[in-house]
């Protein structure tokens, strides 16, 4: 086979948030287009519209299903709990890429495009609980 330059995928951001947080959480708007093996940073906003203190952890969810195996996280905001004080305002980053076997496996192959889904929820402090 020639090996030639891999067709690009489209890569969508998705930002939702759990209503018990008030965050503002915002995707990138622009889509990506992104050649597998090729390493790209993105990045999310969040603010924290509340008056306390908050933590908040997201979780990552990739459609279409299939697509999971092959969108590979090399480093993001999702593996670790973000605290944000009142007003503050973060950027995070995803780092990653597409696995090029994307193109090998007959379930995959037809992909072309992406989409990449984070949900913030609350995280509940410690202190709060202890004395309930």
């Amino acid at each position: 086979g020639s090996k030639g330059v891999l067709p690009k995928i489209q890569i969508r951001f998705d930002a939702n948030i759990s209503k018990d947080l008030k965050w503002k959480f915002d995707a990138p708007s622009e889509e990506v287009l992104v050649e597998p093996g090729v390493q790209k940073i993105i990045y999310y906003t969040a603010k924290n519209l509340s008056k306390e203190t908050t933590i908040g952890t997201a979780s990552f969810n990739v459609s279409p299903p299939k697509a999971g195996a092959i969108f590979m996280k090399v480093d993001c905001f999702c593996f670790e709990e973000q605290l944000l004080k009142p007003g503050e305002k973060i950027k995070m980053s995803v780092a990653f890429y597409i696995d090029p076997k994307i193109y090998e496996q007959k379930n995959t192959k037809d992909i072309k495009e992406i989409t990449l889904s984070y949900t913030f929820f609350k995280v509940n402090l410690e202190s709060d609980n202890k004395n309930a």
